[in-house]
C-alpha cells in the first residue's frame, strides 16, 4: 500500500535515473584512476606526466658530521624519587596502617 500520490512517481523516476547516473559515472572514474595507478591507461587518457623542463638532479653532498653533544654533569645528591602515591595527606606507611587496622586484605 502506497502513499504516494500519482504527481509524486515521475519524480521518483528522475531521482532514480540521477542516482544511476552518478554510480555509472563514479564507476568509470575509479575504473580509470585504478587503471592509472596500476601503469594501464585506458582509451585517449594516456597523458605523459613527465615535466617539460627537467633540471639534472643535484649531486650528493659528503654527509656532515654533527657537533657532539655535551656531556651531562654528574648529579651528587642522591635521586629523588620519581612518583610518589599520596593518600590524602598520609604517608605510604601511615595508610598502610589504615588498612591493616581495618583489617582489609
Amino acid at each position: 500500500m502506497s502513499h504516494a500520490s500519482a504527481n509524486d512517481a515521475p519524480e521518483d523516476q528522475a531521482e532514480a535515473a540521477d542516482d544511476a547516473g552518478v554510480r555509472v559515472r563514479l564507476a568509470k572514474e575509479a575504473a580509470d584512476w585504478s587503471a592509472e595507478r596500476s601503469g594501464r591507461v585506458r582509451g585517449n587518457h594516456a597523458v605523459e606526466f613527465a615535466p617539460a623542463d627537467v633540471k639534472p638532479a643535484p649531486t650528493p653532498r659528503p654527509a656532515s658530521r654533527r657537533a657532539a653533544k655535551p656531556a651531562r654533569p654528574k648529579l651528587t645528591s642522591a635521586p629523588s624519587k620519581p612518583f610518589v602515591m599520596s593518600y590524602d595527606g598520609v604517608t605510604s606507611r601511615e595508610y598502610m596502617d589504615q588498612v591493616i587496622a581495618r583489617g582489609a586484605r
